[in-house]
């Protein structure tokens, strides 16, 4: 039922035939591979020095004693599942790692870059350091709101409500008129209007 290929001393096989068509390949007498009903099964590392195929949508990589970890794709969007435990992406630099309802990306040193919490909370770091987050009434900064010259910070629905610097003077302006903080004086406009409503002069 069986064809076997060994050296001549008879000590070392080096293929197997056996019945049902199942073939057995060995190295210094140790299965390296073998055909089963299901595929082949390989014993070690497989080296290649071309591309590596799974020609069929529906078929998966599946990696660990338990199939934990499975690399697929599905034909319009590809995955990487792991079914038990997290799932870690790592170089030399750091690492994004994805558990139970949470999402980091850190450096090696544990240091936070990026943290995504139960709740769809989400946080940005600096110097491992917690500088802003969502909330379930908005967004938090822990430090300060800057803007460059010339942005704004707009406030309401049709953002009637501005704060504003162009590099010499800040400004608070709605739809009913602007507020102007300058070098020597306090300004008031009425909406629409070229000329001071009012103002207030420090002489020094």
């Amino acid at each position: 039922d069986a064809i076997r290929i060994t050296n001549a001393a008879v000590s070392e096989t080096q293929a197997l035939f056996t019945a049902d068509g199942a073939v057995e390949l060995y190295h210094n007498n140790v299965k390296k591979l073998e055909t089963t009903a299901d595929g082949a099964t390989i014993n070690g590392v497989t080296v290649s020095t071309g591309n590596i195929q799974i020609n069929n949508d529906t078929a998966k990589i599946r990696l660990g004693a338990s199939q934990d970890l499975e690399i697929f794709h599905g034909g319009s969007q590809s995955e990487i599942n792991s079914l038990t435990g997290g799932l870690a992406i790592k170089d030399t630099g750091g690492f994004m790692r994805i558990r139970s309802n949470e999402l980091k990306i850190q450096s090696t040193a544990n240091e936070n870059y990026i943290e995504c919490d139960a709740n769809g909370a989400v946080q940005l770091f600096y110097d491992n350091s917690n500088k802003f987050e969502t909330t379930n009434y908005g967004n938090h900064f822990n430090g300060n709101l800057r803007c460059d010259d010339g942005s704004y910070i707009q406030l309401g629905s049709g953002q009637d409500f501005q704060l504003s610097h162009n590099g010499t003077n800040s400004f608070i302006t709605n739809s009913t008129g602007e507020l102007q903080f300058q070098a020597n004086d306090v300004r008031f406009y009425t909406s629409g209007a070229s000329e001071t409503h009012a103002k207030f002069i420090h002489n020094g």
